[in-house]
């Protein structure tokens, strides 16, 4: 289930016990950081534990309309991606502080 900003300010509230309206501040502010670094190619911020926020350019193209079959341009434009981290993937399977054995033996 998603959740909602006003979810996520109240548990970062009620674990920090820093006030909601100072905990929405501070998201509007990364939030906003991480828009304007994304407005330019190549543009990005890494949050360490979590991933990385980037802009990847997708060029101009040809696509066709499937209705009429018509050939239309299609303008490049900036695609904004986020990799998730190491530390998030091992997190959401389960994984939480281990190394991996890459001995190839089995104990």
């Amino acid at each position: 289930m998603y959740k909602t900003m006003a979810y996520v300010v109240a548990e970062i509230s009620r674990s920090t016990t820093v006030p909601q309206k100072q905990v929405r501040a501070v998201l509007q502010a990364l939030t906003g950081v991480v828009q304007n670094e994304l407005q330019t190619e190549g543009g990005g911020v890494t949050l360490p534990g979590l991933g990385t926020f980037k802009s990847v350019k997708k060029g101009d193209r040809y696509a066709v309309n499937p209705r009429t079959q018509a050939p239309t341009y299609v303008v490049g434009y900036l695609q904004p991606v986020f990799k998730s981290g190491v530390t998030l993937k091992a997190v959401i399977n389960g994984r939480t502080g281990e190394e991996p054995d890459n001995t190839g033996s089995e104990s």
